[in-house]
């Protein structure tokens, strides 16, 4: 058993409100009690620098594409970016798993406890089920708005999901996004599914292809030999055109958001029971040099997630990392809210939050010392440790 404490130990659970606690921990990582900080402590307990806080968990990933780091260039936009991820992905199998396993081990190094992770296809349940990290995948369904497809892709995406269950996977079926699904798909991924991760408004042409039936989509389809001819635009943000096909009893995460408006926001309170906000910020610095406005979603109350996308779009997959860039450009946040973010939020995103997210008695969330500056932050020069 250790006994162990920092400058601040942040639980994120109101049953500890105060940061001056110790954790006593046994050698498998459960919290086995928190006592309130004493005298008598003194000599028996371990301090730490800076802060201790649960586990991190990463809302958004793309496991699956850790073989395209460096592969696609930074600021194409996202429609050239897609292009590009389509047209790269034929690469040897052994490769692929190698560089996934690669980013599996670097994920928990750096603090990763759980991930939400996006698999269109098989190749990373193996790396899953032998990981330290609890995976819940999201397999991901597109049909390219081609609706005479749409049964076809859902029975695929029904058989992979056996495959995930099969292998003692948690899993639920998703779209990808509303410009590369069909309303008939849309619905019949809707029907089944106890919780989806959707792509939203990562780009301008989204809003545009839904507003006005106009803009950059149009270009992709046909690059791929497709057309948008039986598209109706509804008049109304991508987002508030698909609102209608959501369940409102089914956990949502909309992710990147980077031009989400305040009344998108506020429709999705009104519809879901549910809602959480997936943001990326290192992803969509690489592909669209822009971030979402965090004011409209602090002014909503909004329940915010951290992701860190791919390794086609990201430089690593370290939750510390988006941290430190929300605080370069929005230093209005303190370090315990984004680590609610990335930490209690993103447990309850993915339905995970009886065992990860906060540190309380009885449980193994893991536990990070994370360094801060020398105004008790989260900087640029921070780095993270796993203690247990």
């Amino acid at each position: 058993m250790r006994k162990i404490t920092a400058d601040r130990v942040i639980t994120l659970n109101s049953q500890y409100p105060g940061e001056d606690w110790v954790l006593h921990v046994s050698s498998d990582g459960t919290i086995e009690k928190i006592t309130a900080s004493s005298d008598e402590d003194k000599g028996s307990v371990q301090h730490f620098e800076g802060i201790i806080c649960p586990g991190f968990i990463n809302a958004h990933c793309h496991l699956e594409l850790s073989h395209l780091k460096e592969q696609i260039p930074t600021g194409t936009r996202l429609i050239p970016f897609i292009t590009g991820i389509v047209e790269k992905r034929d690469f040897p199998k052994d490769y692929i798993d190698e560089k996934m396993v690669e980013a599996d081990r670097a994920m928990y190094e750096a603090g990763i406890n759980a991930v939400g992770d996006i698999s269109n296809v098989s190749d990373s349940f193996k790396v899953k089920t032998e990981s330290p990290i609890h995976y819940h995948s999201f397999l991901e369904l597109f049909d390219l708005m081609q609706e005479d497809k749409a049964e076809e892709h859902f029975q695929g995406g029904v058989g992979l999901y056996k495959e995930a269950i099969e292998m003692g996977l948690s899993a639920s079926l998703t779209p990808h996004a509303p410009y590369s699904v069909s309303d008939r798909l849309f619905e019949s991924i809707a029907g089944v599914s106890n919780r989806l991760s959707v792509h939203n408004q990562e780009t301008a042409d989204e809003d545009e292809l839904f507003e006005k039936g106009t803009g950059g989509f149009h270009e992709f389809y046909g690059h791929f030999g497709l057309n948008l001819d039986g598209f109706n635009a509804s008049g109304k943000s991508s987002l508030r055109s698909v609102l209608p096909h959501v369940p409102s009893g089914t956990p949502t995460l909309f992710i990147h958001n980077s031009f989400t408006q305040p009344e998108d926001i506020a429709a999705a309170a009104e519809k879901l029971d549910k809602v959480y906000w997936c943001t990326c910020p290192n992803a969509n610095l690489y592909i669209e040099n822009r971030l979402p406005n965090y004011q409209f979603f602090l002014d909503a109350g909004a329940r915010m997630v951290i992701g860190t996308d791919s390794l086609s779009s990201n430089w690593k997959l370290s939750v510390l990392e988006e941290i430190k860039t929300i605080r370069r450009y929005f230093s209005a946040l303190d370090s315990a809210t984004l680590l609610s973010w990335a930490c209690r939020n993103g447990a309850e995103a993915l339905g995970v939050e009886d065992r990860f997210g906060v540190l309380k008695e009885g449980r193994k969330p893991g536990i990070l010392q994370v360094t801060i500056d020398d105004e008790g932050e989260i900087g640029d020069e921070s780095e993270v440790r796993r203690l247990f």
